[in-house]
This record gives structure tokens, C-alpha cells and sequence, in this order.
């Protein structure tokens, strides 16, 4: 669904939508021990390896990457919800993780991360 805006220009008015608009994609990167701002960007094909990755919104995809001994850092409305899900989520193996919060494995051995089904 889209909204329109004085100016005759057409913005997204739910999350499917922006994402889908994200402007900046890169397909087929390899990160070495580099640090990354997933915000605003749409990865594909790429690997991470030893990278230090921010997250700040949320407004990302990640489709068929791979992470390895990558550190994590949330920090503004992405810290909300990161620190929720720490606070509630019950340890490994006494209850299954809600299947909604998992990313997709892909059989490659890639993840996805993509809210367009949202």
C-alpha cells in the first residue's frame, strides 16, 4: 500500500513497502574483519566473516548471507527490541524458539532475513 504526498510523490506507507525500497543493495560482497551498518541496505549473496555489524532500526535484508564470528551491536530502536527478546527468551533447549523470530536457513547454508512477508 502506498500514500501519497503533496508533491504528487509516492511514499510507502507500511514496512513490506519501504523495505522494498531500499535503495542501496550489494550483492556478492565479502566482508573481512570490517565493521558494518546493516541499516538502509539490502545484502545479497554476501559473507561476514570476523565483522562488527550495528543495527540501529531495523530497516535492512539480508538474503542467502552467511555471519561467522561476527560481533553484534544493537543500538537505538533495534537495542529495544534485541534487549526484549534477551529478557524474555528462555534458554536454549527448555522451549522452542517462536518459529517467527528464526531466520530462514537456507539448505546452501545461508541465512535470510527479509520482512517482506510482514
Amino acid at each position: 500500500m502506498e500514500g501519497k504526498m503533496g508533491s504528487g510523490e509516492i511514499v510507502p506507507t507500511n514496512l513490506s513497502d519501504f523495505l522494498r525500497a531500499i535503495p542501496y543493495e550489494i550483492k556478492g560482497q565479502w566482508f573481512f574483519q570490517k565493521t558494518v551498518y546493516l541499516d538502509g541496505y539490502s545484502f545479497s549473496n554476501c559473507r561476514f566473516d570476523n565483522c562488527t555489524i550495528f543495527i540501529s532500526r531495523g530497516i535492512f535484508r539480508l538474503i542467502n548471507c552467511y555471519a561467522l564470528n561476527c560481533m553484534f551491536f544493537y543500538t537505538d530502536e533495534a537495542r529495544n527490541v534485541a534487549r526484549l527478546f534477551a529478557g524474555m527468551h528462555v534458554p536454549v533447549g527448555s522451549v522452542p524458539l517462536n518459529p517467527s523470530l528464526r531466520p530462514i536457513n537456507n539448505a546452501d547454508g545461508t541465512f535470510t532475513i527479509d520482512n517482506l512477508d510482514a
